[in-house]
């Protein structure tokens, strides 16, 4: 039983309880707001989820201790309601939450991402081991140009990995030179990058070895791929080859069958 004198002495004082909430609150926003202004890439998936748990967690405290949020008073019963109130609000923040947002990247970036340390950049890494090292540069260099193919030939041999790098990087230049065709990919972004002097070397490189292979029905590929480079990326392969071979300085770009 109440008197008038309790009522004036108010109830329980949850002033300490909402700023230590408002506190914590405050704190997670900031903590997840400086990790969004770092704007790199998050490598951990799982930091995405615990960014989502501590929002989460934050919109159930201010659930459950702010005053009036959810119609209910601070008494002894309210602060069981309140609390309910709170972990339910957490949930349905956590639960109805988007887990990912899709990927933002053009596909510019993805086919720079792919080349620099994606599964690309692993078979350009494979394939150019051998044009990396000094004596086997020098030994195919003084190598007859009809008795490269077999040079090539002898060292990929068998090797899984090696039959699959020549096979993978020819068919992603060969979607390049289509994606810059169709207007989805710039040139501009994907020829001044590293990816237009490491696919003009490898086309080099390996083109005795990729004639047999595209003379067994992959043809179209192997000219896209070489169009990539001839043709959508020539003003970059006229200022590499123009300081060594001044016929080339004023050719025109050549492209083949898959230039639309």
């Amino acid at each position: 039983m109440t008197t008038p004198g309790d009522h004036d002495r108010g109830g329980p004082d949850h002033k300490v309880e909402r700023y230590v909430a408002l506190g914590l609150t405050i704190f997670i926003v900031i903590f997840c707001a400086a990790v969004i202004w770092r704007d790199k890439p998050i490598e951990n998936a799982n930091t995405v989820v615990f960014m989502r748990i501590l929002l989460a967690a934050a919109c159930g405290v201010l659930g459950g201790t702010m005053p009036g949020f959810l119609n209910v008073r601070y008494d002894i019963g309210g602060l069981a309601i309140r609390a309910a109130g709170g972990i339910a609000f957490a949930v349905l923040v956590y639960v109805f939450t988007p887990t990912v947002l899709p990927n933002m990247e053009t596909p510019t970036e993805r086919a720079l991402d792919r080349s620099r340390s994606g599964d690309i950049g692993q078979h350009f890494k494979l394939a150019n081991d051998y044009w990396d090292r000094p004596v086997n540069r020098k030994r195919y260099q003084a190598t007859p140009m009809e008795g490269r193919g077999q040079l090539l030939a002898d060292w990929v041999g068998s090797d899984i990995e090696k039959n699959k790098a020549l096979h993978e990087v020819t068919a992603f230049l060969a979607d390049l030179h289509a994606c810059v065709q169709s207007r989805n990919c710039k040139r501009e972004q994907l020829c001044q990058s590293s990816l237009f002097d490491d696919s003009d070397n490898f086309l080099i490189f390996f083109q005795p070895l990729l004639k047999d292979w595209a003379d067994s029905g992959y043809n179209q590929t192997l000219q896209a791929a070489i169009d990539f480079v001839n043709c959508d990326c020539s003003r970059e392969l006229t200022a590499k080859r123009c300081p060594d071979h001044p016929s080339m300085c004023g050719a025109p770009p050549k492209c083949g069958a898959g230039k639309t």
